[in-house]
């Protein structure tokens, strides 16, 4: 029993979310067209390359050998240009009426070594999309005891064919959609400060592993299944009041949190996130709060300056004990060395970075330390 044309449509529209649901979406176009190969893939013109998406019913010896029986002088498909644009259907009929030839692709190599071995005598197909140097096919084959395509099953195929060109554009779509949110997720992750982003009511909808680590020292900051909390009631009420703000849409704002420990406070900024006017907005992040600690011997990999400015790891330790606020003195006495040691390795990190004091260097030093953790 032939599949009805809902049935395929919805199966096409299913694999633009689920790409494991190609294989149904061929499935059931081998049922309604009596095929005996169906065929997605992809054609590099410039290089005569084959790029395979979903084949069946062709072997594997004929798929490594389909680029260099297609691309002969004698093919007429490589001569029917007209035939190839997006959105028409070819048809081995409609090639031989192009050609006012009816002999014109039995002669061929093509045909001769490729199709007629595995008893393709009919096809029908599509190019769905085109570029300078790639086509997107979709061709079906099938033998000659069934007989060549119709008017009717032409017609459905074509059908078919818009809705799976759409469904391929939201694949496209969803799929950018999904590799941006993999993106932003893991250049949240990779940051050094600590950063939550929070729903409509201050709850936390996702934190990166640096917020859940600050949380975990118990020094100030707490995070609840509610939100967060400081320790220090006014930094709480002025942190809550920050929040409603950057979730209304407007402003939210910076502040210092102090620490029971004594250590230089927390620097808080939160920020609104840009929601949707959907009926699910509410359940998704409405504002984010990053949250620095200045304490954080992690804001400054040595491994990054080794990278960016060739330091070696002696040079690496100064330069980060500088930006951590450190003079030059107490950075040779952490580091074990000689102040004459320490100047010395000083002038030397001077010409790796290209600057002459050391406000010059620090201010640097702190660029290098905004950028994501690898």
């Amino acid at each position: 029993m032939q599949p009805h044309l809902a049935e395929l449509t919805e199966a096409i529209y299913d694999a633009a979310v689920a790409p494991a649901e190609w294989g149904r979406v061929m499935g059931l176009m081998k049922q309604r067209f009596s095929t005996g190969a169906e065929t997605f893939y992809g054609l590099d013109l410039g290089r005569r390359r084959l790029k395979t998406l979903h084949i069946e019913g062709i072997a594997d010896a004929y798929v490594r050998c389909f680029t260099e029986l297609f691309y002969t002088d004698d093919n007429p498909c490589i001569r029917s240009e007209p035939l190839h644009r997006p959105g028409v259907v070819r048809t081995d009929q409609r090639l031989l009426a192009y050609f006012r030839d009816p002999g014109v692709l039995r002669r061929s190599q093509y045909y001769n070594e490729w199709m007629r071995p595995q008893e393709h005598e009919h096809s029908m197909g599509i190019t769905l999309h085109a570029d300078r140097n790639t086509h997107l096919n979709l061709t079906l084959f099938r033998p000659a005891g069934v007989g060549p395509y119709q008017p009717g099953e032409i017609a459905d195929f074509s059908l078919l064919c818009e809705h799976l060109l759409r469904s391929l554009r939201l694949a496209s779509r969803l799929g950018t959609l999904e590799s941006l949110r993999r993106v932003s997720t893991d250049l949240l992750e990779a940051q050094a400060a600590g950063v939550l982003l929070l729903d409509a009511g201050g709850r936390v909808v996702w934190g990166n592993a640096a917020a859940f680590a600050l949380a975990a020292a118990a020094d100030g900051i707490e995070i609840t299944g509610e939100g967060i909390r400081l320790k220090r009631g006014s930094d709480q009420q002025k942190l809550g009041q920050m929040i409603d703000r950057a979730a209304a849409g407007t402003a939210g704002g910076a502040m210092p949190a102090l620490r029971p420990s004594g250590r230089r406070p927390f620097a808080i900024m939160v920020s609104p996130l840009s929601r949707s006017e959907s009926a699910f907005a509410a359940f998704g992040p409405a504002a984010c709060v990053v949250i620095a600690d200045p304490e954080s011997e992690t804001l400054l990999p040595a491994q990054r300056l080794r990278q960016l400015y060739g330091l070696t790891p002696s040079e690496a330790g100064l330069a980060i004990r500088l930006a951590s606020g450190d003079d030059l003195r107490a950075a040779a006495e952490a580091l074990g060395i000689r102040y004459s040691s320490a100047r010395t390795l000083l002038t030397i990190v001077f010409r790796k970075t290209e600057t002459k004091r050391q406000g010059e260097l620090i201010k640097l030093l702190l660029a290098a330390a905004a950028l994501p953790r690898a």
